[in-house]
């Protein structure tokens, strides 16, 4: 068994103690030492496995590619200060432009400095890399969303242990204690990133291999070529239901459903006079009644029950049930592919959204066995992802239920005003998405909807001013609060809208991509009476939960994305620092929610072109909203900032 050396400082009389690796590189004050080494080949972990030894890990994960930090100038024992964070084409002097892996970044927790060292100064090798200073925790940080396993080489001025966190997309971590050499992790949840922890050594990491060593789980609806299935019997579609087709590719209520959707039936599609489908319909075309197999090796877990008000998360792979009970208003979300199988039941209740977090529907889907009898999907239900139980008679879709995805039944029931959105793209890969533009878009009008009705209620107010002129007020109240929407606006004959009205116009306004290499930082939940204040920067959440009496302060450029929905409760106050609304925005990243402005006082700039808004009496905005659909209630303020619509002179 070969042992790797470390390096680490001795007590020299009269020697300065270094704080950092540009220290120790001036000092040159150091003595060789072994590692305590480690000594269970691994640990298991609620949805996290450690490894110890790289030939456990790659057995495990194999075939990850490896940033072995060979491609930059640094000698034996130099020390190269680099970007923090380093990597994503931030190289800086440490490495040959664009000659490291993408899709990761190593950053320190104090965000003061990043090295890469050569080889020797800590015992390695070969060149690693590090945060600098000792205080500070070593941060790698990945921005492809699949990476579900990583490892590296650890090193570092003393023997530890050190204590390494793995957190995945809802902000939850896994740690444990390792001592120098090897760390690996394997989860069913993406990692989005590492936090290793000297506890005041420096820690050091080389050859990072880093991906997703699951294999990819077939969509079963590849061959499908229907958003809806009667594999023995019929499908009826009830008065003012509807089936369309849209591309999950894109954002969700984006607007551009198409036609796309075929509704196939072994019997007959019956469509009611009332009912749209835009698609076309197959009768007598008869499908396969088998249940999707149960992965060998799968064991039956009882029951799945998320009760009311309750949020259940499940990380990506396989489950087995007894029987899937989602009760009203509560809450199913997954990361990564999710597959569940139902020995017994399937029932969805009523506003309970179930979703993947990247609102994919091919990254959820319900199966059913043989022993299958019931599908339910509950009034005012909404799931992203698809129902396969070709065995199971009369799958009920219920009055204002809607999903996103295919259900497949032995026959099917689309109830009154219930919604189906087959997915066109469901099983295919999906393109990168293109850079986010920076820092904002350009805003022409005070309230505008991209899909639906612009509503002003009773004495509520739609105006102007110019923040390049100073706050709202006095000489600085104009009247260029445009309201425009892509059917109607709806104004109450006691509103005052001082500017244009645009009925019947197209918006240009599109969804701002998410950044690359942005991940999230789960959900923003803002306590009554708390305040949060952000720095300049970009960040991601799942939701943005803004209690009653809280604050949320922009400090510098602050741009949000939500993934879900976004409330601003009441006598809250969510605004710029500066006063300026084009430093504070909430984008929508291809959202499945909705956005309620509750009473509270806003400066900054609302665009969500995919969601509905809603502004309730009493709320004053300064600066612009941008929904799918938008209602202003009574006594509401939105005062438009002209600024928004390139900038100040």
């Amino acid at each position: 068994m070969s042992l790797v050396l470390l390096l680490t400082l001795t007590a020299v009389a009269n020697a300065e103690t270094p704080e950092s690796f540009t220290d120790m590189a001036s000092l040159k004050a150091y003595s060789m030492v072994k590692p305590a080494g480690m000594t269970a080949p691994m640990i298991q972990n609620k949805t996290v496995t450690f490894f110890t030894d790289r030939a456990s890990f790659d057995a495990a994960a194999p075939d990850l590619p490896t940033e072995t930090f060979e491609s930059g100038p640094a000698g034996p024992f130099a020390v190269i200060e680099c970007p923090d964070p380093m990597g994503l084409g931030s190289e800086g002097p440490c490495f040959v432009p664009d000659t490291l892996l993408p899709g990761f970044a190593v950053a320190s927790s104090s965000g003061r400095s990043v090295v890469a060292l050569g080889a020797g100064i800590v015992g390695q090798p070969s060149t690693a890399v590090a945060a600098n200073f000792f205080a500070d925790s070593t941060l790698v940080h990945f921005s492809d969303p699949n990476v579900y396993a990583a490892g590296f080489d650890l090193f570092g001025t003393g023997p530890g242990p050190y204590q390494v966190f793995v957190y995945d997309s809802n902000g939850d971590f896994d740690s444990f204690f390792a001592s120098v050499g090897f760390v690996g992790v394997t989860s069913s949840a993406p990692i989005t990133h590492i936090d290793i922890l000297g506890g005041g050594f420096g820690e050091v990491i080389d050859n990072l291999s880093f991906g997703n060593p699951v294999p990819s789980i077939p969509c079963a609806l590849e061959d499908l070529g229907a958003a809806i299935q009667a594999t023995t019997g019929d499908v009826n579609v009830s008065e003012y239901a509807l089936v369309n087709s849209y591309e999950s590719c894109d954002c969700l209520y984006s607007a551009v459903f198409g036609d796309a959707v075929t509704i196939q039936a072994a019997g007959s599609v019956n469509v009611d006079s009332n009912a749209t489908v835009a698609g076309t319909t197959d009768s007598g075309v008869a499908g396969d009644p088998t249940p999707e197999m149960i992965p060998d090796g799968l064991s039956l877990s009882g029951n799945l029950e998320i009760r009311s008000n309750e949020t259940v998360v499940l990380a990506g792979g396989d489950y087995y049930y007894d029987a899937v009970f989602i009760k009203d208003n509560s809450r199913l979300e997954t990361t990564g592919p999710v597959r569940i199988w139902f020995r017994s039941r399937l029932e969805v209740g009523g506003n309970a959204p179930i979703r993947p977090l990247d609102n994919r529907p091919a990254n959820l889907t319900f199966f059913s066995t043989n022993e299958s009898n019931v599908v339910e999907v509950k009034s005012n239900a909404s799931l992203i992802g698809s129902i396969f139980a070709p065995n199971v008679n009369n799958v009920r879709i219920n009055s204002n239920a809607e999903i996103f995805g295919a259900v497949v039944g032995a026959s099917v029931q689309v109830q009154p005003n219930a919604i189906v959105h087959g997915d066109a793209t469901l099983c295919d890969a999906c393109p990168a998405p293109a850079p986010a533009p920076a820092p904002f878009p350009s805003i022409t009008n005070a309230l505008e909807a991209t899909a639906g009705d612009s509503s002003v209620g009773q004495f509520a107010l739609v105006d102007s001013y110019n923040s390049c002129d100073g706050g709202y007020g006095g000489d600085n109240v104009l009247a260029n609060g445009g309201v425009q929407a892509l059917f109607s606006t709806d104004l109450h004959p006691d509103a005052i809208v001082n500017g244009t009205l645009a009925a019947g116009t197209e918006s240009t306004q599109e969804s701002m991509p998410i950044p690359d290499g942005l991940t999230s930082s789960g959900t923003l939940f803002i306590n009554s009476n708390e305040s949060v204040t952000l720095s300049a920067g970009d960040y991601l959440f799942d939701d943005v939960f803004m209690n009653s009496n809280s604050t949320l302060l922009a400090d510098g450029l602050v741009r949000i994305w939500f993934t879900g929905s976004l409330e601003i409760g009441a006598n809250s106050v969510a605004e710029a620092l500066s006063g300026d609304p084009a430093d504070l925005w909430f984008f929508s990243g291809c959202g499945a929610g909705d956005v309620l402005v509750n009473q509270a006082n806003v400066i900054g700039t609302i665009h969500t072109p995919e969601l509905p808004v809603l502004v309730l009496s009493n709320a004053n905005v300064f600066g612009a909203i941008v929904g799918s659909d938008i209602e202003v209630r009574p006594n509401a303020e939105i005062h438009f900032d002209e600024a928004l619509n390139g900038g100040c002179n």
